[in-house]
């Protein structure tokens, strides 16, 4: 514009360069400006969507932990309750009543409230497998489980298989006539199934009991010991029958 005399004033052709060379710059600014907010947000776009993918995982993450938990604490239970009872009959084993007898003496003790145990013996069942098969011998020990759970009926009470053909009866709060009078329940009934061979043939089943209330001094291997003395008893003296234990005298 100098060149073909539009600016003939040197002044004003500085002022006119420096004026253009302002707005250059604060162009440049702004373009830098724009520049930085749009790289910033693409910065907290990033940022903003790592975030949530991480939240996502950490959130899948943790219901999957939570799920295994569950399943590990359902197959840690399932595996507590096979190791305490017993698989062919479904009632507690030997493994639960040693854990238990010793609390429950102990609470007797504590609360002066009567415990008796009664320890129960299917009569000759050696000569049941010996001639219908252990397959028939095993239902007759199923057989022997239903009569006992129906009987067993209070929720503190507990029915156990804790041996072959061997069953005992936990009976917190219960004394030794209430004993009796359970046990003489069973046996009357267990005496009158007929429990049906593969041919046909009905077969009796008797058992034979002995009962034991704790005494004072008693702890839970004597009151074990006196039920099973007079279980033998019993056996002794014609089966099919209830012998009771008589306290010991310190």
């Amino acid at each position: 514009m100098a060149a073909f005399g539009y600016l003939a004033d040197f002044l004003a052709r500085e002022i006119f360069m420096q004026a253009a060379v302002g707005a250059q710059v604060i162009l440049l600014n702004y373009a830098m400006v724009q520049r930085w907010r749009l790289l910033n947000k693409k910065l907290l776009d990033v940022e903003h969507n790592a975030r949530t993918e991480l939240e996502l995982k950490v959130h899948e993450r943790t219901a999957q932990l939570r799920s295994t938990m569950r399943e590990l604490e359902k197959a840690n239970r399932q595996l507590a309750t096979l190791s305490l009872n017993d698989a062919l009959t479904g009632l507690h084993n030997r493994r639960h009543m040693d854990n238990l007898l010793p609390e429950l003496c102990a609470e007797a003790r504590r609360t002066g409230q009567p415990l008796t145990i009664a320890l129960l013996d299917a009569d000759h069942f050696k000569a049941v497998n010996d001639s219908w098969g252990h397959e028939f011998g095993d239902r007759c020990l199923q057989h022997i489980a239903d009569i006992l759970r129906r009987h067993v009926k209070r929720p503190r009470d507990v029915a156990i298989r804790f041996g072959g053909e061997e069953f005992a009866i936990l009976l917190p709060g219960t004394d030794a006539n209430g004993a009796l009078g359970v046990c003489e329940g069973i046996l009357e009934d267990i005496a009158a199934i007929r429990v049906p061979a593969d041919d046909g043939t009905p077969v009796t089943l008797t058992m034979s009991a002995g009962t034991a209330t704790l005494s004072q001094g008693d702890d839970e291997r004597d009151l074990f010991r006196r039920a099973d003395e007079a279980l033998y008893r019993a056996k002794a003296c014609g089966r099919n029958r209830t012998e009771q234990a008589t306290p010991e005298v310190s």
